[in-house]
């Protein structure tokens, strides 16, 4: 092969390993700027490939009144074919040291060179309670609903442990793989019809709060 063959395909395969080293290299700090800035959007992006990828229905920003001027959101909502999962986005910029049974977590947050330690309501216990209002409102049974607290993959949870049954806390990088361990459980699959319905009388109910608060 010629020298010149040979120093050609060098540099092309030198600047190719360049690239793929600057989109590693920039990917973290980038994605971490795009989830300050915005979160909820790189929430959707993760929320929706794994509803595309299990052809699951999604419905997001869910809005109920609950009288009282009250309203419940729930950011998504999931139709597997065996559970709807209540899916809760919560970014922390920081550290969580907490337990499943906690009413109160310690939040460490990050202000530039120091670190604030502030006590925050568990989001746990948060979507548990609308986990059992949709429950009621909508006639699900409960052990069809999985309540999940969505929160960023580069987020340090000191010993956390999900209970089984109970809400799940959940990095953005697993929830593909934590739907999937749910939707191989040995239990009976939703009626699709049946599925459809709700989501659908869900969707009516969400607009129908939307609209109301507009007016």
């Amino acid at each position: 092969m010629p020298f010149e063959v040979k120093l050609t395909i060098f540099i092309v395969g030198a600047i190719f390993a360049l690239g793929l080293l600057g989109v590693w290299f920039f990917y973290t700090p980038l994605r971490k700027r795009k989830f300050r800035r915005n979160p909820k959007e790189v929430f959707y992006k993760d929320v929706r490939k794994v509803a595309d990828d299990g052809d699951y229905y999604l419905v997001n920003n869910v809005e109920f009144d609950m009288g009282n001027g009250n309203t419940i959101t729930i950011d998504h909502l999931l139709g597997g074919d065996k559970f709807l999962y209540v899916i809760m986005d919560h970014y922390f910029e920081g550290a969580i040291s907490a337990k499943a049974e906690d009413f109160y977590w310690v939040y460490y947050v990050k202000d530039h060179k120091t670190t604030l330690k502030k006590e925050i309501r568990s989001p746990i216990m948060e979507t548990k309670e609308i986990v059992q209002r949709l429950s009621m409102m909508s006639g699900l049974p409960i052990n069809f609903l999985v309540g999940i607290v969505l929160i960023n993959s580069d987020c340090f949870v000191s010993r956390y442990q999900n209970v089984d049954g109970e809400v799940q806390l959940v990095s953005a990088n697993r929830l593909g793989e934590v739907i999937t361990s749910y939707e191989n459980k040995e239990v009976e699959a939703f009626n699709t019809e049946d599925l459809h319905r709700v989501i659908h009388e869900i969707h009516d109910l969400s607009e129908k709060t939307k609209n109301a608060k507009s007016e």
